[in-house]
């Protein structure tokens, strides 16, 4: 297969049919304590900006899941469980799992996410103004890495991510990191199905398109904030 990259899309090359899915892989919700976003402005936004799912990543818990599932099912969008964890070698996403699972020690956290049938992800690996598994751990031993994260302010970043993906066979996702409304959908993966089976399936066997766009700079340090103020930072015309 060949890696395409332009500005804003990368992908393996290959034939997409007609049924496609877009799905952000790394959105947070109020229990993230740095986000500012409700759960029905989520679906919401997601709905609007054409996204057929999401990931639903918070920062060391599971907690939104539940009431997500059910509107998911409103908004008739995909909803990939997911978790974000704080280990010792940086930020690891387990996708496709329901449980909250405990950092730090980075080697129990992976052999917690494959026990729980889920996939590891390196996020934003080469983030050096963040938590970051690249600079530090032993990346060989993730099913994935985020190769495009819009959060990340400089796009040398990503780049890596991108290069040490290709060069080590890596599984790849992507997402907007979205902890405000007007991120999300900035990257997602796109790829041929109907179904989170299938969608899993189409990340697995690398048959998958992604697209990202930055965010703007400083929506970073509106995360201080966003617990005091999430009732102002909110999507236009959600009651």
């Amino acid at each position: 297969m060949i890696f395409l990259m332009t500005n804003s899309i990368i992908s393996f090359s290959f034939y997409f049919g007609d049924n496609m899915l877009k799905i952000d892989l790394h959105v947070h919700t109020l229990w993230s304590k740095c986000s500012g976003m409700d759960l029905h402005t989520i679906f919401k936004v997601a709905k609007k900006r054409g996204l057929n799912g999401l990931a639903i990543t918070d920062h060391n818990t599971t907690k939104a899941l539940r009431p997500a599932k059910k509107l998911a099912k409103k908004y008739n969008l995909l909803l990939i469980p997911g978790v974000e964890i704080d280990t010792t070698h940086g930020h690891i996403a387990g996708l496709f799992v329901e449980n909250t699972i405990f950092g730090p020690n980075t080697n129990e956290v992976l052999a917690t996410i494959h026990e729980l049938g889920g996939l590891s992800v390196a996020t934003h690996p080469y983030d050096s103004f963040r938590k970051s598994y690249g600079m530090k751990g032993p990346k060989t031993k993730v099913d994935a890495i985020e190769v495009f994260n819009s959060r990340c302010v400089f796009s040398h970043f990503n780049a890596k991510s991108q290069s040490y993906a290709i060069r080590h066979h890596k599984l790849i996702t992507a997402g907007s990191d979205a902890h405000f409304w007007f991120e999300i959908g900035n990257a997602y993966v796109e790829t041929e199905g109907d179904t989170i089976d299938d969608f899993r399936q189409a990340l697995e066997k690398r048959q998958v398109r992604i697209y990202g766009k930055k965010t703007f700079e400083l929506t970073q340090p509106l995360g201080f904030f966003a617990r005091k103020f999430r009732k102002i930072i909110k999507y236009p015309g959600i009651n």
